[in-house]
């Protein structure tokens, strides 16, 4: 994906076409909020020969993904966030008060 790689390397449209994912999710674009991420990312997607014909790509179930260095805390986050963006899970899955406390040092042995 020419115009949004990092220094890891590259995975062209072609290539995921052969593989035809149900679900992509993106790295290094986790600061875009959803709304510009969709009106750039996943425009030029739907607008591309190739990549318009992935499933993901047809389906609307292109995500941003989370950074590729995270802390247990993102990590706790970004899992929530995929869950609700490719499940339509509606719940926190983890207590956020509880990570405050342990964070705080709040937490009694």
């Amino acid at each position: 994906m020419k115009d949004f790689h990092s220094d890891r390397g590259e995975i062209d449209y072609e290539t995921l076409h052969e593989i035809d994912p149900e679900v992509i999710l993106l790295r290094g674009l986790e600061d875009k909020p959803a709304t510009e991420f969709e009106e750039t990312v996943l425009a030029y997607m739907r607008d591309h020969a190739v990549a318009s014909d992935l499933t993901a790509v047809e389906n609307g179930d292109v995500y941003r993904g989370g950074p590729l260095y995270q802390g247990p805390i993102t990590n706790l986050v970004l899992t929530e966030r995929a869950a609700q963006q490719v499940y339509d899970v509606d719940e926190e899955l983890f207590d956020r008060e509880r990570v405050s406390d342990i964070v705080n040092g709040d937490i009694a042995e």
